[in-house]
């Protein structure tokens, strides 16, 4: 019953740390690198890993294991949350420490009252840098016949030569 066209946006929290990925029309938003747009693959595998994730079984319905599982409400090792638009939550993931014997990782529903063990909890990127699109526009080099670059100091230009490659030409 979860529908990836109504998140709002997604919240991920671990070690403190913050990042808030806001939809803005088709697409999201790292709100905490002032808006930039983000990489709509990386939200993608987010909200898949979040989706296949499967448990393998119960252990424990007693809140007070949680903490110590990393699956608590105060200092979850991860948390992901998504919201729909009025911010009211759609569904809240937590995600704890590795088992001991290394054969899972501890889950839970944020809304839930029992954790689990998961056998493919995904490892998830956190930081919001991870989620920035780096790539601003793409054209094939040989298109590309100048770029010129202005800034408060001045501006450039970068020229393509027959035969040179690229010349700079009023190098502030």
């Amino acid at each position: 019953g979860f529908d990836p066209a109504a998140i709002g946006s997604i919240v991920l929290k671990s070690g403190g740390k913050q990042v808030t990925l806001t939809r803005q029309g088709d697409l999201f938003v790292v709100v905490e690198k002032d808006r930039y747009p983000a990489k709509m693959s990386q939200i993608n595998y987010l909200v898949t890993s979040c989706l296949d994730i499967k448990t393998s079984e119960l252990i424990t319905g007693a809140k007070a294991n949680f903490p110590e599982l990393g699956v608590g409400d105060e200092k979850p090792v991860v948390s992901v949350t998504f919201l729909k638009p009025d911010k009211s939550v759609i569904a809240g993931i937590l995600i704890g420490r590795q088992s001991s014997d290394m054969q899972g990782t501890y889950v839970r529903l944020a809304s839930g009252d029992k954790a689990y063990l998961s056998v493919n909890a995904p490892p998830l990127q956190m930081g919001a840098m991870d989620f920035i699109n780096n790539t601003l526009t793409e054209h094939p080099l040989d298109d590309v016949a100048m770029v010129k670059v202005e800034g408060p100091e001045g501006g450039y230009v970068i020229t393509k030569a027959v035969n040179r490659g690229a010349g700079l030409a009023n190098v502030p």
